[in-house]
């Protein structure tokens, strides 16, 4: 009987094991709605930045994941792109792209707080945007909400090229990051990015 018991305990525990593990690594799917509760600002980020605009808003997210090794890879997903060049990641990694839906060009990487051996790219498509002929654009990343108003408040500012239609600019780590207008005077550019207090 003693037996019978600790059979029937032992196969309970790996049901509930293999149950609470089974969703680890699991991509999104696409057309799921991820939870994107506002947080708030961190202290000490660098200014508010106005965030670009769609033209016409897009319903819910749109997501991709995959796994990517250090062989490097891409990913790409309602008009963002991700290179990560080979050498950046030391052993394969599900890597998942969220675009969240609504009238502001954005993104959200997975798994938060990653950090790269060497900078990945990260592009975003301008057309359809307020921003399409604008070519004073920056990225940032940020820990927070946009508000309604669209702007951002920066963590870190981010030198950016536009080519091909495309506003790109590099990054070391996670998660949420947006092309934004303008540099104001006094962030810094030349250096790439400007951390916040930096």
């Amino acid at each position: 009987m003693k037996l019978v018991r600790r059979a029937a305990s032992a196969l309970a525990c790996a049901l509930l094991l293999g149950t609470a593990c089974s969703d680890l690594g699991d991509p999104i799917a696409p057309g799921s709605q991820p939870n994107f509760a506002p947080q708030e600002n961190r202290a000490g980020g660098i200014a508010k930045r106005a965030a670009i605009t769609r033209v016409s808003p897009v319903t819910g997210p749109g997501s991709v994941s995959a796994m990517i090794g250090p062989e490097g890879g891409t990913l790409k997903a309602r008009g963002v792109e991700l290179t990560i060049p080979a050498g950046a990641l030391t052993r394969p990694t599900r890597i998942q792209m969220v675009v969240p839906g609504g009238p502001f060009v954005r993104v959200k990487l997975f798994p938060h707080g990653l950090q790269f051996q060497q900078p990945a790219r990260l592009g975003f498509d301008i057309a359809g945007t307020t921003a399409a002929t604008d070519t004073d654009l920056i990225g940032v990343y940020f820990n927070g909400a946009i508000s309604a108003d669209g702007l951002i408040e920066a963590d870190e500012i981010f030198e950016a090229d536009v080519v091909d239609g495309q506003v790109q600019f590099w990054i070391e780590h996670f998660s949420d990051y947006a092309p934004t207008y303008g540099n104001p005077p006094g962030t810094g550019r030349g250096g790439g990015h400007t951390p916040a207090g930096g």
